[in-house]
């Protein structure tokens, strides 16, 4: 029901030429059921997974670069790292709302970065998941005593590989600084909004290190990942004539009725 109304929001309140992205009943469905279908399969899967044993927990095995994280854990951190993430995943919705609040009457950005934003995820959560269950290497911190016994002997611990706070984190920074500057060209700040987004991500994936939750290998994929889902999802919903970079006219009706032209897509 909930998608239903968000589906009937956004269609009903397409304006030609006004929003850089497009949206159809038969896509969006399609891609929110299967990133949500691929993330109870993944979820089972690390729910079921079997806890690490003493032969997958040999130093010997790890990089040069993961080795030196081994055995960290710092709950601190680990609350740290997923205020930011939760913060970079909301910071678009956020916009909106501001904006909404204090500079349009439309709340259609709203649920159009909604829906996106829901299926990105989706999707991302899913790709996560389902690797971590493959068990490339443990979590850092079994690798020591440090960390309670209980949390050690979990099943899900035996999956590290990738990041899923790392890949959550950059598709949020790299949506919000691709997204807004598309939305708003007349603004003049998109170097510092790129800056701060990713400099915002990049804290969160490196406390997931500190925290002993992942090592440097996960959260470099789970950056890559989480750029990659957040540039494919926006392509994948801009409309014909919009570029992902650059700078493009798209036609638009003014309230008189005429036909003027906007300039979206900048970065």
């Amino acid at each position: 029901m909930l998608f239903y109304c968000l589906f009937y929001t956004i269609l009903g309140a397409q304006t030609p030429g006004i929003s850089p992205f497009g949206f159809s009943w038969s896509r969006e469905t399609a891609l929110l059921a299967t990133g949500v279908a691929g993330q109870v399969i993944g979820q089972y899967r690390v729910k079921n997974m079997t806890p690490a044993g003493p032969t997958d927990l040999r130093r010997s095995d790890l990089s040069p670069l993961d080795r030196w994280a081994a055995g960290g854990w710092n709950p601190g951190a680990s609350l740290a790292s997923d205020v930011l993430t939760i913060g970079m995943g909301g910071t678009m919705i956020g916009a909106d709302l501001w904006q909404h609040a204090f500079g349009s009457d439309s709340r259609q950005p709203v649920f159009e970065d909604g829906l996106i934003l829901a299926e990105a995820f989706a999707w991302n959560a899913a790709i996560n998941l389902n690797v971590r269950a493959s068990r490339v290497h443990p979590r850092p911190f079994i690798y020591d005593t440090r960390a309670p016994a209980a949390d050690r002997s979990e099943g899900q611990a035996a999956g590290s590989f990738y990041s899923g706070h790392a890949s959550a984190a950059f598709l949020g920074a790299v949506y919000v600084s691709t997204v807004y500057p598309m939305r708003h060209p007349e603004f003049e700040h998109t170097g510092w909004l790129w800056a701060g987004s990713l400099t915002a991500a990049t804290a969160a994936s490196a406390l997931r290190v500190v925290a002993g939750k992942h090592f440097p290998s996960d959260v470099i994929a789970g950056a890559a990942m989480g750029s990659l889902v957040g540039l494919g999802f926006i392509q994948l919903h801009l409309k014909d004539g919009v570029e992902l970079w650059g700078m493009r006219p798209m036609p638009m009706l003014t309230p008189e009725g005429q036909v003027g032209v906007v300039a979206v897509g900048r970065i």
